[in-house]
């Protein structure tokens, strides 16, 4: 049978280099690609039809051009899963040079007896059939409404989740999430991901009744659908464009984000994000100044982190202080700059690595949801009174 390498559906990303098949394992050289632009790749995801085992080996070619650099991987783990299984950790990879002195990632995986198909990623893929089953196992009890807000530049719906659309009168304290905003950043969606499913079971249903909750799962839908990382990428990076308001996903959930300040006591907004490919645990970037909106973001940050269970917690500090306006290439203001001081509401950015709490210890989606969970329990406990 064929060797088939794919990266044409949702969320695909791959440059297939070339195949090679070998009487021990099937050999495929692939690069992450740089769709819609951006000096830094990082996010891939490939399926391969006709894989004989009982060996894969899979090779990404150009880890130079991915966040953190050739050198980041050495405690990196990509996923696999085979046929419509669940996902796992491929294990430990080797950096090696090639006979031009160029890095490569090697990628050993075992195949089960019996299975052909298989597919990588850079982490759990988080798309749209993964949201929708998220509210499909919450019925019949959901808290959870779905609209739209806008449309990205390629006419992807903006999509935002709520509990309630409070009140003119203000009567509840609320929460705004954002995920996504650079697309391949998907330990952002599992966090949130626990969140929402924590909301309707037994522990959170009344948790859920005392708070405003509103979020945008998918700040760039466009680069989810497609499949590129979203880090730098052109016209502008999402996370740079709240004062330039160049992208209209932004302009959308600005747009929401005052509506929804005029219904509830805004108590803080949180934006979820991975950062470099080579960090472990999490970590919030939250402001310093003004002192008197930003001291809740440090409140939480280190609440957040005590809470964590110790095996999850990796060693950053609890959070660093957000001053930076510039990425490698972009200069601009993130959505907390708008927050803290267009809206003056608590803003920060929560980081969860793609890898885990330390080297060679990697996360689950599960270990993500629990790291939403207990941050939505967090954000409650410090609700005023």
């Amino acid at each position: 049978m064929e060797l088939r390498v794919t990266a044409d559906f949702e969320g695909g990303n791959g440059r297939v280099e070339r195949i090679l098949r070998e009487e021990q394992a099937d050999v495929v050289y692939f690069a992450a690609e740089h769709k819609k632009g951006g000096p830094q790749a990082l996010w891939f995801f490939l399926r391969l039809e006709g894989v004989k085992g009982p060996h894969l080996q899979c090779v990404l070619t150009n880890p130079s051009q991915i966040l953190g650099g050739g050198g980041s991987w050495k405690h990196n783990s990509p996923v696999v899963r085979f046929g419509s299984g669940t996902w796992s950790r491929i294990g430990q990879v080797t950096r090696r040079l090639n006979e031009h002195l160029v890095p490569e990632i090697v990628m050993e995986i075992e195949v089960p007896p019996g299975e052909s198909v298989a597919e990588i990623a850079a982490c759990y893929p988080y798309l749209r059939k993964d949201l929708e089953a998220t509210f499909e196992d919450a019925d019949p009890r959901s808290i959870w409404s779905k609209c739209g807000i806008g449309y990205s530049a390629d006419g992807n719906s903006i999509i935002r989740v709520y509990n309630t659309l409070g009140d003119e009168e203000r009567s509840k304290p609320g929460l705004f999430f954002i995920a996504r905003q650079h697309a391949g950043e998907t330990p952002g969606s599992w966090a949130l991901d626990g969140i929402l499913r924590y909301l309707v079971s037994d522990e959170g249903l009344a948790l859920s009744k005392e708070l405003c909750i509103w979020a945008v799962p998918v700040a760039d839908p466009d680069g989810v659908a497609c499949g590129a990382y979203g880090k730098d990428q052109f016209p502008w990076d999402i996370n740079r464009a709240w004062d330039r308001v160049t992208r209209p996903e932004i302009h959308a959930i600005q747009t929401d984000l005052i509506r929804w300040s005029g219904r509830c006591r805004p108590h803080m907004i949180v934006d979820l994000h991975a950062p470099g490919y080579s960090e472990h645990g999490f970590y919030f970037w939250a402001p310093t100044v003004p002192h008197s909106v930003a001291r809740l973001t440090h409140t939480v940050a280190n609440l957040f982190r005590e809470r964590v269970p110790e095996h999850l917690r990796g060693n950053e500090p609890a959070y660093r202080p957000w001053g930076a306006t510039q990425t490698s290439v972009h200069q601009g203001s993130s959505c907390i700059a708008f927050g803290i001081q267009r809206l003056g509401i608590p803003t920060a950015t929560l980081e969860i690595s793609y890898q885990g709490p330390e080297p060679g210890v990697w996360y689950t989606p599960e270990d993500y949801r629990l790291l939403g969970r207990t941050l939505i329990e967090t954000l409650h406990s410090t609700l005023p009174g």
